[in-house]
């Protein structure tokens, strides 16, 4: 609910979120401290449960108010915006790049600098790509419209990458050289650079099969004529392309599971921890992987203490908090808000879709459908929220195209492996890439046809119809969960055996 008010009013919390909460926490000292409670626990509790609430629903408007562009002069006379970038550049699907940049200085068209705060899209047409971190000079105008936020979009003529200064933005520049390097040598591995990226046909699909691997790998995909990326929103399927924590989980588990057969349960999977940082380090600060990366620190760390880890609701209200005033920035985006509805619908009632289809289907594949149902269930409200509109047709594709991405990963890591070449290997690995892409394209495709051809529900009608289906699924599951309990007892009943308790039985004359 607090991301969906940061997602959704953010000027209501930036403008007046002081003002509330000193009225809150007024009303919760009031409340907390009455003469009529005269149980100390209680007010005890009473009174920490609202210092809480305080505390979250300023560090709401703390993030609200920080993500609200507010300049120095009127935003039409601006002309070129200075900042941060807090993610990596990537191109949408009409080619253009965009940038998300945390302003700090802005230009006026006299030549005037003034003071700039707020996080803005920036979006230009062929434009170099940036990695995160680099301060940037952007020239060009914000965009104005009736559906339009003032500052919510600027429109990019020209960028400028800005000097460092200071040792730590010498060390960023350095670990971004880094980084810059692997992701290169990783575009190499798999074919995308140098001299086979300009042999390679951009029709082929062997080509669009690497281009995958890459997105899937370090979420960047430089074509903007990748068919996957069309076909998944249409499908309803962009969450399971989109580089997010089942990627994290998908190395996380591989190497906790290496690591467990080698050294053992608590020191496998504490060896687990370094490639995740490596992973993280490759892949950029992006919200469902840091995330995931809580969630992961929150149940594997305690074990270097020889304790267990919490549960999954409480690693994920931790990670949510961590995230919440570590990285702020993170938390007013749309990938942010699509993360945590799906994993709370996973968590809330994935176990019961998934004891109730393994009644019809082995119990692992039950489970992982029933996950996969919840989650994509759940985020129905965020894609309303973000897009406008919802087509049903995810709910049934999703689960089989979230399995077929993981043998995809699979195939991705291998191909890493095996790198571009003729031998032996590298061919199988690459025709099993090859195939698994098409069955890919083949499935998003038919989702695709039938999601264009059946009604996008959208506005108050998607609302209401998403209630609606929510409710029938609740009804029928708790339906079928009484019949099959029913079913269950009857026939232990018929299998019941009456045994008397052994005794005496001897006559006392």
């Amino acid at each position: 609910m607090l991301l969906l008010a940061i997602n959704s009013f953010p000027d209501f919390l930036a403008g007046r979120h002081l003002v509330l909460s000193c009225g809150f926490a007024f009303c919760a000292v009031s409340f907390a401290f009455p003469p009529f409670v005269p149980a100390s626990r209680l007010r005890c509790l009473c009174f920490w449960t609202m210092t809480i609430c305080v505390l979250l629903y300023c560090q709401a408007g703390e993030v609200s108010w920080r993500t609200e562009v507010r300049a120095g002069m009127p935003l039409p006379r601006i002309t070129a915006v200075e900042g941060m970038l807090c993610a990596d550049s990537s191109i949408s699907g009409k080619g253009n790049q965009v940038y998300n940049v945390v302003l700090d200085r802005c230009r006026g068209k006299d030549g005037s600098f003034a003071s700039c705060r707020g996080t803005s899209l920036a979006v230009g047409r062929e434009l170099p790509s940036h990695l995160s971190g680099v301060r940037l000079m952007l020239h060009g105008t914000f965009a104005t419209g009736d559906d339009i936020h003032p500052g919510e979009l600027f429109l990019v003529e020209d960028v400028r990458e800005l000097p460092a200064l200071g040792h730590l933005d010498t060390a960023g520049n350095l670990l971004r050289r880094i980084r810059r390097s692997c992701i290169g040598w990783i575009a190499g591995r798999l074919g995308l650079g140098g001299k086979e990226y300009g042999q390679l046909d951009q029709r082929n699909s062997s080509y669009h099969a690497r281009l995958l691997a890459m997105m899937l790998l370090l979420g960047r995909c430089d074509d903007p004529a990748f068919p996957l990326k069309e076909l998944s929103l249409t499908s309803g399927c962009a969450h399971v392309l989109a580089l997010s924590g089942m990627h994290l989980q998908f190395f996380a588990g591989t190497v906790s599971w290496i690591g467990c057969r080698l050294l053992g349960r608590r020191r496998g999977r504490l060896f687990a921890v370094l490639p995740v940082l490596v992973f993280l380090f490759l892949a950029g600060p992006r919200p469902s992987l840091i995330r995931s990366a809580f969630m992961f620190f929150c149940t594997v760390l305690p074990l270097a203490v020889g304790r267990e880890g919490p549960s999954a609701a409480t690693a994920y209200t931790i990670a949510f908090l961590l995230q919440l005033f570590l990285f702020p920035h993170t938390v007013a985006t749309a990938g942010c808000l699509f993360s945590y509805a799906a994993l709370g619908g996973l968590l809330l009632v994935g176990g019961t879709f998934g004891t109730l289809y393994s009644r019809f289907m082995p119990r692992r594949a039950g489970n992982a459908w029933g996950t996969a149902f919840a989650a994509v269930l759940w985020s129905a409200p965020c894609s309303l929220l973000v897009f406008g509109y919802w087509s049903p047709v995810g709910l049934a594709l999703s689960p089989v195209v979230g399995a077929l991405i993981g043998l995809f990963m699979a195939s991705s890591v291998l191909l890493l492996c095996t790198g571009c070449g003729t031998a032996l290997g590298a061919v199988a690995v690459e025709r099993c890439a090859v195939r698994l892409y098409r069955c890919l394209e083949m499935l998003l495709r038919w989702g695709s046809d039938v999601g264009g051809h059946t009604q996008k529900y959208s506005g108050a009608e998607g609302l209401s119809f998403y209630a609606f289906l929510l409710l029938t699924g609740s009804l029928a599951i708790l339906y079928a969960g009484r019949v099959l309990r029913r079913r269950s007892i009857r026939r232990h009943e018929l299998e019941l055996c009456i045994r008397f308790p052994g005794g005496d039985h001897r006559v006392v004359e």
